[in-house]
């Protein structure tokens, strides 16, 4: 990159809206607001980008004659208790 220092610049300045106080805050309160409307349709979470979370209990079970290769977490058929946790759901997945 041609005349480009590594150094940081200190030649700027902040260019601070004289409404700048008054637009965050509405923006705050929009956000509030969205986030209670959806609370009450989809209970409790964050206002933008929700994303659904699930946690389950189940079994693994080691078969019988699987190749060698394929069997790194016992030599012999077993049962074992998994926890699965999943938080990249989407929507209409059952």
């Amino acid at each position: 990159m041609l005349g480009m220092s590594s150094e940081p610049s200190t030649q700027w300045q902040e260019d601070v809206a004289p409404d700048e106080d008054a637009r965050f805050t509405r923006l705050a309160e929009q956000l509030r607001e969205l986030q209670r409307r959806n609370a009450r349709s989809s209970g409790a979470g964050r206002a933008l980008h929700r994303k659904g979370h699930v946690g389950v209990e189940a079994s693994f079970e080691v078969l019988d004659g699987l190749p060698a290769a394929a069997r790194t977490f016992t030599a012999h058929r077993s049962e074992m208790a998994a926890v699965i946790r999943e938080a990249r759901l989407r929507a209409g997945l059952g």
